[in-house]
């Protein structure tokens, strides 16, 4: 590092993806790992081999690194990956949905659009106004294989493409592929995969590049470590009214974390940066017991810590750059953290801004703000931390970002007053002056944790959390189970910590896949209890995220009259039910499956709620075969009703109940056709107004076989007085 430079800029890329993997299953059910792996991961490390004289820090989350092993060296297969080494010709009609659904998500612009193929197949996909089911006729053999590579091949970096002639042959073929052509694709993505992780460790190696780490599965460690201290950045929070104690966890996220590294990259990491930039004091002993130096996080937490707020011009340009730019050191007990914090504004063009730009003209504005910070240079060197998630913002620029940054490094590369910087080594030649007396509590985002702590449905998702945690310490301390069992189940705890899942509930984010993460947040405590052959509560089958419920169903919309007999009587019987469909448009873990049950179908009189379900055969045959059929409200009474294949001296189909209330009439159920099932408000506790949540399963030999909805319960309410048959 020279020392003739007035300010030194310290780039870091944080790379990170939620966990997909529901490692109980043996299942992974997005494939952004391998996507972005392919892309930016691969491309950004590529970019910068090429400049060796811009030095900077990536942050590397270990359940990443875990997950691009499981890729390459473990043969995971996402469903997308399997759906696409699928022949074209032998793709079910399922399958071929869920390809039309979910073979599209990525940027328009950038990504489909320069594609005439990808686009003119993605136009006529319609997404505004046409259902998947209505369209397979449009779509031939070829066009669904010409969408299984192109759906990969985009995603290639184009530094990849450069050095695969035979890829770049392919993308511009455009159309007509062969089997064996999209083969060759898709076994190249794992081959690109394979070379991420030992590519850095050459960077780090030769001193371009500091690896960091990240708490093992991105939890928020303030929060795990006391919830109360949400209460100091968030002063009218409403926190969870379940506790748990995750202490221990937060330890275990971070010592994981350092040993992981350590295996991976050869040493230990100097620096963490903290989930989220989430900090507190109370994470720093931690962090300093597994040997970390330094931790950043954002600007504003400086700015409440030391009450003093970051000045800025018209321009953004930082008036009091002496109190940004410079690292601080806090002190404790004898031991000292290295704290950064990262100018927001410089962070955010790059993530949120410039793409919309020329690269030119947004290198030639980055550069002017770094010349300007240097010019206001009085004093001891300036350090200037520009952090920001590194593979979420280039599809959204042109050419994946490769004009930016190249332009942006061979700028730097040429700069007297500028030069790039690890953290680690502007540290060790500038030891922080800079000391502050406390931390504030918070994040990169608003100086709180509101996003992952803040909307009833992140505290619902913590009240899950927490009762599962307790669930698993009450077994765990009685000594009656498998050590290896009580381990798994302490590890899907860690991944329930993760932020992402709290990331995509509560109003102020949302995704195409909110309906995954949900189901995958609530598959992970599910867990705890299965590797314990426990009974799962009901209370995990309930969404958290209210618009994933909604999308299961609609309801009902005037009053029925059942009559009870497996078939469907008449047009008009069950016209004015709610309903669910087993062939959900757009969740990919529904689609995923193929099963038993097609519909069902619910309402009610004013009496009885009315439950009618089919089958992909006559109900009476699926029940015939040994399977049982069976009913289950969570809410506000929980209890079952089941239909068994074993029939009465009368010949009728065995139906059982299980915790329903005393009543004047019983639970009934009829079986031919379709399976119809009648059930009075009173068994269920339900009054006017008042809802139940139910779903269906299958069950054979006790096992689950199927459940519908597949991503949670049903939710019906009883019919006031005013609700009647004109409200349709």
């Amino acid at each position: 590092m020279s020392n003739s430079a007035k300010v030194y800029v310290a780039f870091l890329w944080h790379q990170h993806q939620p966990y997909y993997t529901n490692d109980l299953a043996g299942e992974t059910m997005l494939p952004w790992v391998r996507l972005h792996g392919i892309k930016d991961y691969i491309g950004m490390a590529r970019i910068l081999e090429r400049h060796p004289e811009v030095h900077m820090t990536i942050n590397f989350v270990p359940s990443l690194i875990k997950q691009l092993y499981d890729i390459t060296e473990g043969g995971h297969e996402d469903l997308f990956m399997k759906l696409s080494r699928k022949p074209a010709g032998e793709l079910s009609d399922e399958e071929r949905e869920f390809i039309l659904n979910n073979f599209f998500m990525a940027n328009r612009e950038h990504m489909i659009d320069p594609h005439p193929r990808y686009r003119e197949l993605f136009i006529r996909r319609d997404f505004d106004n046409r259902r998947a089911t209505r369209l397979l006729k449009r779509y031939m053999e070829q066009d669904f294989r010409d969408i299984q590579v192109l759906a990969n091949l985009v995603w290639f970096h184009g530094t990849v493409l450069e050095e695969e002639p035979d890829l770049r042959a392919l993308l511009k073929k455009g159309r007509d592929y062969t089997e064996e052509e999209k083969q060759f694709v898709l076994d190249k993505e794992i081959e690109t995969l394979r070379e991420i992780i030992p590519l850095h460790k050459r960077l780090m190696e030769q001193g371009q590049i500091e690896i960091t780490t990240t708490p093992f599965y991105h939890p928020i460690l303030p929060l795990l470590v006391n919830v109360e201290s949400a209460k100091r950045c968030m002063p009218g929070v409403i926190l969870p009214k379940y506790r748990a104690d995750h202490y221990d966890d937060a330890v275990t996220q971070v010592r994981r974390a350092v040993e992981y590294h350590e295996e991976v990259f050869g040493q230990r990491p100097c620096g963490m940066w903290p989930a989220e930039g989430a900090v507190s004091e109370e994470i720093l002993p931690i962090l300093m017991d597994h040997g970390i130096r330094w931790i950043a996080t954002d600007e504003e937490i400086l700015a409440y810590s030391i009450q003093k707020f970051v000045s800025r011009d018209n321009h953004g340009n930082v008036q009091n750059p002496e109190m940004l730019y410079k690292p601080y050191l806090l002190e404790r007990e004898g031991r000292s953290m290295s704290i950064l914090f990262r100018d927001h504004n410089l962070s955010d063009l790059i993530g949120f801004q410039y793409g919309r730009n020329r690269a030119e003209v947004a290198v030639d504005d980055f550069v002017s703000r770094l010349q300007y910070i240097a010019d206001q240079c009085r004093g001891a060197p300036l350090l200037v931390p520009v952090i920001l998630d590194g593979e979420n913002a280039w599809e959204y620029y042109p050419n994946y970002g490769i004009d930016f940054l190249s332009g942006l490094y061979k700028r730097l590369s040429g700069m007297r007053d500028v030069q790039t910087t690890t953290i680690c080594d502007f540290l060790m030649q500038h030891p922080p002056v800079g000391r502050i007396n406390s931390l504030f509590p918070g994040s990169w985002i608003n100086h709180d944790f509101y996003i992952w702590i803040g909307d009833a449905e992140d505290v619902k998702g913590w009240e899950y959390l927490n009762r599962t945690k307790d669930f698993l310490l009450s077994k765990k301390s009685s000594g009656n189970y498998d050590s290896e069992a009580i381990a798994r189940a302490e590890e899907e705890i860690l991944i329930a910590q993760g932020s992402d899942w709290f990331w995509w509930f509560g109003s102020d984010h949302g995704s195409a896949n909110d309906r995954e993460f949900d189901i995958l947040f609530r598959t992970h405590l599910k867990n705890v209890y299965a590797l314990l052959g426990e009974e799962c509560p009901s209370y995990l089958d309930v969404p958290i995220k209210k618009s994933v419920a909604r999308e299961f169903f609609t309801p009902p919309r005037s009053l029925l009259t059942v009559k009870l007999d497996g078939r469907v009587s008449n047009f008009f019987e069950w016209l004015g039910a709610g309903h669910c469909s087993g062939r959900p448009e757009q969740g990919v873990m529904e689609q995923a499956a193929e099963g038993l049950l097609t519909d069902i179908y619910f309402g009610f009189d004013r009496s009885n709620i009315y439950v009618r379900v089919d089958g992909v055969r006559n109900m009476d045959e699926i029940i015939d075969e040994g399977r049982t059929v069976r009913l289950k409200f969570i809410y506000p009474r929980e209890a079952d009703v089941e239909v068994h294949p074993e029939k009465t001296p009368e010949g009728a189909y065995r139906v059982w109940s299980h915790n329903l209330a005393e009543s004047a009439e019983a639970a009934k159920a009829c079986v031919d056709s379709v399976l119809e099932m009648a059930v009075p408000f009173e068994c269920l506790e339900m009054r006017e107004d008042r809802a139940t949540n139910f779903f269906v399963e299958v069950l054979k030999d006790d096992r689950i076989l199927e459940r519908l909805p597949a991503g949670g319960p049903v939710t019906v309410t009883a019919p006031s007085a005013e609700f009647d048959v004109g409200v349709w």
